[in-house]
């Protein structure tokens, strides 16, 4: 009896464990801007394995100003989508995100935190127009009209219903009776350059340096720091 109750313990916990973190997969061009729908919090992004700038990488870590830019959606009556701070965490919800150049046609793991309940939009749902995503991170067939970004144009595009949805993309529905045929959010087509803005080097190769000063290459563990930020490697 000890047993089957310690067993059933162990499977419960782990159960506990496997709900508190989820892991996505998405490849991406760099310098292009998607549309994600994250259902839990960011934790945080890494590339397993890849070869970028003449280098071998595994298990890289991604920090958010450095390899990437994001923007919030924060209003469904205007579509307003909110440029995020360095040091901002991302929480659940829809973001813009870029990443930079070099990142070009690697897979990019984003790991999520279950810290809060799922992301739900059902709050903004009044609004003329108001984000949605699918939270449980599968694909599936949408049965109402809405609109899907295009990374091409940077802006949503009419999207017919009937047709298949991707696992944790951003969409945007309208409540409206004659939406418009696409729609450009304010900031998205203004979204910081991350060669250009973010880091101030418009080649992305920026040399890393350790505490004492010294130049350092992408195998380095410890803190370095990287146009004047220390990041712990």
């Amino acid at each position: 009896m000890k047993k089957i109750l310690i067993l059933l313990i162990i499977f419960g916990l782990s159960n506990i464990m496997c709900e508190a973190q989820k892991t996505f997969k998405k490849t991406v061009q760099g310098s292009l801007i998607y549309s994600w729908f994250l259902p839990w919090d960011l934790d945080y992004m890494f590339i397993e394995k890849g070869t970028w700038d003449g280098f071998d990488h595994t298990n890289y870590k991604l920090y958010h100003g450095v390899d990437y830019i994001c923007q919030r959606f924060v209003n469904g009556d205007s579509m307003d989508f909110e440029y995020c701070e360095d040091d901002d965490p991302l929480k659940a919800g829809a973001y813009l995100i870029q990443f930079a150049e070099n990142y070009s046609g690697q897979s990019i793991s984003v790991v999520l935190t279950n810290n809060v309940d799922k992301a739900d939009s059902t709050e903004i749902k009044a609004c003329d127009y108001y984000i949605t995503g699918d939270a449980g991170g599968r694909l599936r067939i949408h049965k109402d009209p809405l609109y899907k970004f295009n990374t091409d144009t940077q802006r949503f595009e009419y999207y017919p219903e009937g047709k298949l949805i991707g696992a944790y993309e951003a969409y945007i529905v309208s409540n409206l009776d004659n939406p418009v045929e696409h729609i450009i959010p304010n900031g998205s087509t203004g979204i910081e350059r991350l060669n250009a803005s973010a880091i101030g080097n418009s080649s992305f190769n920026v040399q890393p340096y350790n505490l004492a000063g010294q130049a350092v290459n992408d195998s380095y563990q410890g803190i370095v720091i990287i146009n004047g930020k220390k990041i712990l490697r």
